[in-house]
C-alpha cells in the first residue's frame, strides 16, 4: 500500500499541475480580454465625442440655413416690392410714339 500512496500523490500532483496550467491559460485569455475591452471602450467614447461633435456641427448648420432661407424670403419680398414700384411707375409713364421714319 505504501507503493499506492507516492503514485497517488504523483497524479494528484498531476492534476494539480494541470488546472494549474489551464488557470494560466484562463487568466492571459481573460487578460487579453480585458485589454480589449479597455480599447474597445476608449474607441467607443471617440466615437461618441465625435458623434457629439457632428450633432453640433449639423445644429450650427442647420440654424444659419434656416437663417439664409429667412433671408432669402426678405430680399424677396423686397426685389418684388421694387418690381411692383417699376411697374407702377412704368403703367404711370405715357406712351411712347414711335419715331417717324
Amino acid at each position: 500500500m505504501s507503493g499506492l500512496q507516492p503514485q497517488a500523490l504523483l497524479r494528484s500532483q498531476r492534476q494539480v499541475e494541470a488546472i494549474h496550467a489551464h488557470l494560466l491559460t484562463i487568466r492571459r485569455h481573460m487578460e487579453r480580454l480585458i485589454g480589449e475591452n479597455r480599447q474597445l471602450r476608449d474607441r467607443l467614447a471617440r466615437c461618441e465625442a465625435e458623434l457629439a461633435e457632428r450633432r453640433e456641427r449639423c445644429t450650427l448648420l442647420e440654424q444659419r440655413l434656416e437663417r439664409l432661407e429667412e433671408e432669402r424670403e426678405r430680399l424677396r419680398g423686397t426685389v418684388d416690392d421694387a418690381l411692383e414700384q417699376i411697374d407702377t411707375v412704368l403703367a404711370e409713364l405715357p406712351p411712347e410714339e414711335p419715331e417717324p421714319r
